[in-house]
């Protein structure tokens, strides 16, 4: 495990380590995501993530983690959500970030000597599965929420509390429509495991 020098460790009332982590994409088209190499174990690959400073937002510490690790510069599209690990005694924000650049050269390659590599969501998660299956279910937990989005027609809209859709004048495409009634409905976890929390 990598340790700042002058790291403190943060905790959350109930205990928990408070840590952040980013599923960086390499594009909204190209699904890929970025994975680095382990600081304690440099054959074996994770999702960029660290620990939360005092008084540092879960946003801030995954953007962070992913600038010093990978030398991502992105941006924050979602919160995923939240992750326990009871034997690690960890609680993650997992974020999902479109990345804009690559830095070439970053901290922990110069440092450590960690290595960055573009992975499909399936070759990420074989990768993960043995050595780290919470960082697993981070991707598996974003597939389902892909494959939820993509099942979504006209025939959903019924479900909608028609009271947020009053006096708004688009066509009703949803995936497009930037009113309020919309986004809100957009913001919502569907067909999933999961809870859909706002960015914090």
């Amino acid at each position: 495990m990598k340790l700042k020098l002058d790291q403190t460790r943060t905790y959350d009332k109930d205990g928990l380590r408070r840590r952040a982590a980013c599923l960086c994409l390499r594009s909204k088209e190209k699904i890929e995501i970025l994975l680095v190499t382990s600081s304690r174990h440099s054959h074996l690959w994770i999702v960029p993530g660290g620990g939360l400073d005092p008084g540092e937002g879960p946003s801030t510490a995954a953007l962070r983690e992913a600038h010093e690790e990978a030398g991502v510069n992105g941006k924050i599209l979602e919160l995923l959500d939240i992750f326990e690990n009871s034997a690690r005694k960890t609680r993650t924000y997992v974020y999902v970030v479109l990345v804009e650049s690559l830095n070439d050269e970053y901290d922990d390659a110069k440092n450590i000597g960690r290595m960055r590599k573009w992975f499909t969501l399936d070759d990420a998660c074989a990768q993960l599965q043995v050595h780290k299956p919470v960082q697993m279910a981070y991707i598996r937990t974003y597939m389902k929420r892909q494959t939820a989005d993509l099942s979504l027609t006209n025939d959903s809209f019924q479900n909608i509390d028609e009271a947020h859709l009053l006096n708004c004048e688009c066509d009703k495409d949803l995936t497009k429509c930037d009113h309020a009634c919309h986004i809100t409905y957009n913001n919502m976890t569907l067909n999933t495991d999961s809870t859909n929390v706002p960015v914090q």
